[in-house]
């Protein structure tokens, strides 16, 4: 008669749990993915070294020591074996991956190519267990080993930190902005000692002075232009004080017009700092205020 050898592994948490199959029932515990014991017939305590692999059994009658080459191979009849993976002992290959691939540690290579090789076949060893450095690397998906992982994933943060848009420090250009310009210092000089501040607050103290000077450069611009194509009979008295900004070309009007949004939006930020003066209603009671913490 055929020996029944159908299996069935139960898992939780994407790790192996329990197994039943050949007559027999095995269930695995174990802590923070760290396996700590079998039971069958009766209950193994496990320990495992540095890469996660089985290194001693201690049942109530026995204990013992296990070892493996770099690639796996060693004798065992537990479950689990070599980087903490299950070890069938029909195939003698660790099914990495819950059932993913199958690895033989005896020759060291995968029994399967890797779906998710870039290369597909045409990769250097599409076989090749860790690269060829089982010591520092292990491969519990079948798909790739930790080590590339955490390397992909160190890769991308730095590539996402290089390219992300660092956002400079405008105190400095604000604080000169100010300096510069008195009627900007009296405005809004408070700002650079505000509680409530940031860098959108001193990025707009810094661009308003360029804003000014744009405006100001083109309107000189526009007033030029309208003193060259008209008389000067026909020209107003007050000509350098009117806008005369209509006179500049369709691309210098857009960019008038665009300083102009800016400037408003940057004053308008601004603003919103500014102490906001009390109505009629709220002014008795804190002026009251005010005076009885004098008297105190």
């Amino acid at each position: 008669m055929a020996q029944n050898r159908k299996q069935r592994l139960f898992y939780k948490n994407g790790q192996l749990s329990s197994e039943i199959g050949n007559g027999q029932s095995v269930t695995l515990f174990s802590a923070s993915n760290t396996p700590l014991a079998e039971r069958s017939a009766e209950t193994t305590l496990l320990a495992e070294n540095s890469q996660s692999s089985i290194v001693n059994s201690s049942s109530r009658n026995s204990r013992k020591y296990l070892s493996y080459t770099a690639y796996g191979h060693g004798q065992t009849d537990l479950i689990l074996g070599y980087t903490g993976q299950r070890y069938d002992r029909l195939t003698n290959c660790y099914h990495l991956g819950n059932g993913y691939r199958a690895f033989s540690p005896q020759i060291m290579r995968f029994l399967s190519p890797d779906s998710l090789s870039p290369f597909r076949n045409r990769t250097l060893n599409a076989y090749a267990y860790c690269m060829g450095d089982p010591i520092n690397r292990h491969d519990p998906s079948g798909h790739t080993w930790k080590a590339l992982k955490a390397w992909i994933t160190q890769a991308g943060t730095a590539v996402r930190t290089f390219f992300k848009k660092q956002e400079p420090d405008y105190r400095v250009a604000a604080t000169a902005a100010i300096e510069a310009d008195a009627e900007l210092n009296a405005e809004y000089g408070f700002i650079l000692n505000h509680r409530d501040a940031t860098q959108k607050h001193f990025k707009a103290l810094a661009r308003i002075p360029d804003l000014n000077n744009n405006i100001k450069q083109l309107q000189d611009a526009g007033t030029a232009t309208r003193r060259h194509f008209k008389s000067p009979e026909s020209l107003p008295i007050n000509i350098d004080e009117l806008d005369n900004t209509k006179y500049l070309t369709p691309d210098e009007q857009l960019r008038v017009m665009g300083s102009y949004i800016k400037l408003a939006r940057y004053t308008q930020r601004l603003d919103k700092l500014k102490p906001q003066p009390l109505n009629p209603q709220e002014a008795g009671p804190a002026i009251r205020e005010s005076w009885e913490k004098f008297d105190d």
